[in-house]
């Protein structure tokens, strides 16, 4: 299968970044006033008692090490052992952190747990235009029922988006906004596609946030999500499960990462039955601690009946591109627990309210690759890393039509006077698998509070058969035949497919779906187009390293200078760092595509149009300058070309990049 790759480096990774944290929330350590704590100290031990209590470390002149249970279970929760007495380990001083003082002859197994989950949609900054074009675009091209078309009976859903923003105070409806807003930018995507019409009826969901990701940067550790994932679900048995539950994981991180876990005391079985066997660890000896931690937390949610929708993953740019999907997403390929066997881990009561699926296809968790309206693959998408399911990905947003709504104009703009033409000015444009994946989580939020007794994976069925076929095989997935293909999804198709057969009542009585057609039916434009090893994102990788970032240029953008009686003018600038460092010498073979607010082609500029046909190194920026011949409405152009390394341009990269244009 050849899918476009180039990636978007808007929220590149740092592979091994070190950031402060632990707990469920996850608390931070206190240090001392006096104290620079030092850099070790950011990453959590995890590691396995031997007893049901997390043993307590010595302390030592330089600090001491806090112990707590990663899943914070009490005597009416039954978990096995490697869940119930698994436990994080927090440095808390002044100097680098005394590993030997941690309480090895306690422990079966121990090591770090850096932050290495990252939420998988950059951003771009938007304003009231650019927003307003956005939210139209993911609209149209999701086929999203607004207004929601629903049946009297409907019971809306409790959706979890598990991210940056931290859970509302006392239970309110409120969707909050921390550091990162990527975790507010997921919940109102959900939230406008499966209830637009705000707290007005009819809704589809109840979207509740949790903090995740509450490290430095966004980040979270593996155990800080699994920690999260647990106290969900199990938040949610306890309240007797009074509505269906569907869970969205918009992060995850390299599978490689798991054979490169500094271990401080060697790996040793779990002494029960969880099968983290089922989980390929390429060159390494097994999952890590932290690995082990979201796995166990995997199988709770699923053994529960609970739904967990999470986003395939991005190309962050390394100079060896990763292959595959990232984790969780890629334990797709993994069968759901059997009932027996969750009544073995779980104890018997977890069953209680489970519902058996006419579905065959029944992954441990369903993973969601992106795509643009046109059905690109986004730039980003990873090699050998598309699943069963794709959504809409590319530069999308959304806000409520009333600022009140769920709190979101005090949380944006405290104290001020609002509108109904309101945007957050802290609102971004995101581009990414987890714009997909929350796309995902709204449909099945729609097609679950249509039919409440069903389980997750009879509505992900709907959700496939309903969806637009793309023509071409998935990457990966649960017991793949050969002859499945690869499915974009439809909000309103999902809807219909779960209404064949219904009875009277069950569904909306008149369910019209626009269905935008898959592009990849067509003759053009052609949305499989060849790989082309080292396309990266307005990023030039040199021969002998990795990415460099002062040739990033995230704030390119294209303005419309005037109108010509013949179409229009569009003007932009390339940013001078592009040509420092000695790597780029020219850019040649330029070519746009413009496209408007639903996604719809408008025309092409091919390079005999483009001016100027190449660029000079130069310490002043570059004009980006071309006659169109229609602008039309065009919000969006998709700029090509490609990178001259060398004078004789004998060594050439190319370059793909989504620009919006504004006024």
């Amino acid at each position: 299968m050849l899918w476009a790759r180039s990636a978007q480096l808007g929220g590149a990774f740092g592979l091994l970044a070190l950031v402060l944290g632990c707990g469920e929330k996850p608390p931070r350590p206190v240090q001392p006033s006096t104290c620079v704590a030092p850099p070790e100290a950011e990453v959590p031990v995890i590691a396995l008692s031997n007893s049901d209590v997390c043993p307590r470390a010595a302390a030592t002149d330089g600090g001491r090490w806090e112990a707590a249970a990663v899943f914070a279970a009490d005597e009416k929760d039954t978990l096995p052992p490697s869940m119930r007495r698994l436990c994080r380990y927090t440095w808390v001083g002044c100097k680098t952190p005394n590993y030997s003082s941690l309480p090895s002859e306690n422990l079966t197994y121990a090591a770090d747990d850096p932050p290495v989950v990252e939420a998988l949609a950059p951003a771009d900054k938007a304003g009231l235009e650019l927003a307003t074009a956005a939210r139209t675009r993911l609209v149209r091209s999701s086929d999203a029922l607004i207004p929601l078309q629903a049946s009297a009976t409907i019971s809306p859903v409790l959706v979890r988006v598990l991210d940056t923003s931290a859970e509302p105070p006392n239970g309110g409806g409120e969707i909050g906004l921390e550091a990162s807003s990527h975790g507010f930018d997921m919940a109102w995507i959900t939230r406008y596609l499966a209830c637009p019409g705000g707290a007005l009826k009819p809704c589809a969901a109840r979207v509740v946030t949790d903090l995740a990701l509450g490290r430095s940067g966004g980040r979270g550790a593996r155990s800080d999500l699994a920690a999260s994932l647990y106290k969900t679900v199990r938040a949610w048995k306890r309240d007797g499960q009074k509505a269906p539950l569907a869970v969205l994981i918009a992060a995850g991180w390299e599978p490689a990462l798991e054979r490169m876990i500094p271990w401080r005391k060697a790996a040793g079985d779990s002494s029960d039955a969880l099968p983290y066997s089922k989980v390929n660890v390429e060159g390494a000896s097994g999952l890590s601690p932290g690995g082990r931690a979201m796995f166990a937390a995997a199988l709770y949610a699923a053994c529960n009946g609970a739904l967990v929708v999470t986003a395939a993953g991005n190309d962050p740019g390394y100079k060896s591109s990763p292959t595959g999907p990232m984790w969780p997403a890629g334990w797709e390929a993994i069968e759901a627990p059997s009932a027996d066997a969750c009544k073995s881990w779980f104890g018997g009561d977890v069953t209680s309210k489970w519902v058996e699926s006419k579905s065959s296809y029944k992954p441990l968790l369903y993973s969601v690759g992106a795509v643009d309206d046109r059905d690109h693959p986004i730039v980003g998408t990873r090699w050998k890393g598309v699943p069963r399911l794709v959504a809409p990905g590319s530069l999308a947003a959304a806000y409520p039509d009333d600022p009140g709504d769920a709190g979101y104009s005090r949380v944006c703009a405290r104290g001020e006077d609002v509108t109904s033409a309101f945007v957050c000015d802290r609102t971004e444009v995101r581009t990414g698998t987890s714009v997909a994946a929350a796309v995902t989580a709204a449909a099945a939020a729609v097609v679950w509070s249509t039919h409440p007794t069903w389980s997750g994976h009879d509505v992900m069925a709907a959700i496939i058969s309903g969806g637009m076929s793309l023509g071409e095989r998935p990457d990966y997935g649960f017991n793949l035949t050969g002859k499945e293909t690869i499915v974009r999804v439809s909000m309103c198709g999902a809807l219909a497919a779960s209404c064949k057969g219904a009875a009277k009542g069950e569904c909306p009585e008149k369910l019209s779906c626009s269905r935008p057609p898959a592009f990849a039916r067509g003759s053009k434009p052609q949305p499989f187009v060849p790989v082309r090893p080292g396309s990266l994102d307005l990023t030039v990788e040199a021969a002998a390293g990795g990415f460099d970032s002062v040739l990033l240029c995230q704030g390119c953008t294209f303005y419309r200078k005037q109108r010509k009686k013949d179409g229009c003018e569009l003007e932009g600038v390339l940013n001078p760092a592009l040509f420092e460092g000695g790597r780029v010498t020219r850019v040649v073979e330029p070519a746009l595509d413009l496209y408007d607010a639903y996604g719809r082609r408008l025309g092409y500029v091919e390079a005999q149009g483009f001016k100027p046909d190449h660029w000079d190194v130069s310490k002043e920026a570059q004009a980006v300058y071309t006659d169109a011949a229609s602008c039309g409405g065009a919000v969006q152009a998709v700029v090509r070309f490609t990178v001259c390394l060398d004078t004789a341009c004998s060594k050439k990269v190319p370059v793909l990049r989504d620009v919006p244009i504004v006024e």
